[in-house]
């Protein structure tokens, strides 16, 4: 028998020197008291005492009935069982704890984003690609670009019964999606709008997060990620307005805008980009 080993395995099991050294004496010599004890491992008193608690606590050994303050070590091999149990279950409730926390970190981090700018054609369709496939509930986009990029991530979403609706425009014409046309009208949206400077997007998930972004298809396009209430709520605002504005000429005409005007700046821009979408 090695006692060396033995007491560096015991150590790994959060015995101290001292314990391992006791243990491995009563294991040897049988029933002890701490005297006899302290005497055959040279330890003072007070420590072998200490030992000899601690030990008896884990029930690594047992205090002898009708005797005084003589111990017996346990059986080495229901205490390695007992050892074993005991750290499978402390290391299981520790990692529960620790992958809770870790949990409510991430939950926090991601309250905290608020707002992220993003610059490059790519790295917005990267970000887009992953905001498009987080959505549990509801997917709402409008824009003049390309479809095509996010196939996938809507093939996914319709397998999940997400509501999409898309709405897709150029200076001639709106097109509006909804999940009952995948995929064969997702195929035929594109970037076609040759007088078209810009490609422009907005994207909502599940009232929660939101992407924009606009420029060329390069370095130049620039983008925002944004999961603050307000901002998000902005962006949701302004793709349901243009449905709602789309709905209300077509019901009630281009003269209704008019009777109603502000006469803002921004609103002879509105009236033009009606008249081509809707072709009046």
């Amino acid at each position: 028998m090695n006692n060396d080993i033995i007491i560096e395995k015991l150590k790994s099991f959060n015995f101290s020197k001292a314990e391992a050294q006791v243990y491995m004496t009563l294991i040897r010599y049988g029933e002890l008291n701490g005297s006899q004890v302290s005497k055959l491992i040279g330890l003072n008193r007070g420590t072998v005492y200490t030992a000899l608690n601690n030990l008896y606590e884990r029930g690594a050994i047992v205090l002898l009935p009708e005797q005084t303050n003589v111990y017996r070590a346990e059986n080495p091999k229901t205490l390695i069982e007992n050892l074993t149990e005991k750290y499978i279950l402390e290391y299981k409730n520790s990692a529960e704890i620790l992958k809770k926390e870790f949990e409510k970190m991430e939950e926090k981090d991601t309250v905290k984003v608020e707002s992220i700018n993003l610059k490059g054609y790519m790295n917005f369709i990267l970000k887009a690609k992953s905001l498009i496939y987080s959505a549990e509930s509801e997917l709402y986009i409008e824009t003049n670009d390309n479809l095509v990029d996010f196939y996938e991530e809507f093939r996914e979403l319709v397998e999940k019964d997400v509501d999409l609706y898309i709405r897709v425009y150029t200076n001639e014409k709106v097109i509006e999606l909804v999940n009952e046309d995948f995929p064969e009208s997702f195929n035929e949206i594109g970037f076609n709008d040759k007088n078209s400077k810009e490609r422009k997007t907005m994207i909502v998930v599940d009232n929660e997060k939101a992407l924009i972004g606009n420029g060329k298809k390069g370095d130049d396009f620039i983008a925002t990620f944004t999961n603050n209430n307000y901002l998000v709520s902005i962006i949701s605002d302004r793709i349901h307005y243009s449905i709602y504005l789309d709905n209300i000429v077509k019901n009630e005409g281009i003269n209704y805008l008019k009777k109603h005007k502000i006469n803002s700046l921004h609103e002879e821009n509105i009236l033009k980009k009606i008249k081509k979408y809707l072709k009046i």
